[in-house]
């Protein structure tokens, strides 16, 4: 899980021009690069987390009266480029989904990290957990 957060934005580094993308309100679909790319390299339990946390953002969204109030800013503002809250065929749908649990833990721990006052750690406080994951999954 550690390192499904670590690298659930990594479609971001793989977009060409994510930034234009996000100021113009258009929806990057990161998690769909970032899936792919981490779909040659890591197992599942890694990559549909990372594949879905847009989709559960948007599920949150539509089940948690709540959760939308919460959002930074910016997530408010992606969120309507990525379809805005689920309807409930398609929040059935993904939670029928393998790792959606996961993926929904992913996106809450999205939350709480875009706090600026709350870093802590750094990379190379996870250098450890990294390596070992890598050096058990990831494919020559």
């Amino acid at each position: 899980m550690v390192v499904a957060c670590l690298l659930h934005a990594i479609g971001h580094l793989l977009h060409d021009d994510a930034r234009k993308a996000y100021q113009d309100g258009v929806d990057d679909t990161h998690e769909d690069l970032g899936g792919a790319w981490l779909r040659d390299r890591f197992p599942a339990v890694i990559v549909e987390p990372v594949a879905m946390h847009a989709a559960s953002k948007r599920y949150l969204c539509a089940t948690e009266p709540r959760y939308w109030a919460a959002l930074s800013d910016g997530s408010q503002r992606t969120l309507k480029a990525q379809g805005g809250p689920m309807p409930a065929d398609e929040c059935a749908a993904v939670e029928s989904r393998p790792h959606f649990e996961r993926a929904v833990e992913l996106r809450r721990c999205d939350d709480l990290g875009k706090d600026p006052e709350d870093h802590r750690e750094s990379i190379d406080d996870y250098r450890e957990t990294l390596t070992r994951v890598l050096e058990a999954f990831v494919k020559a």
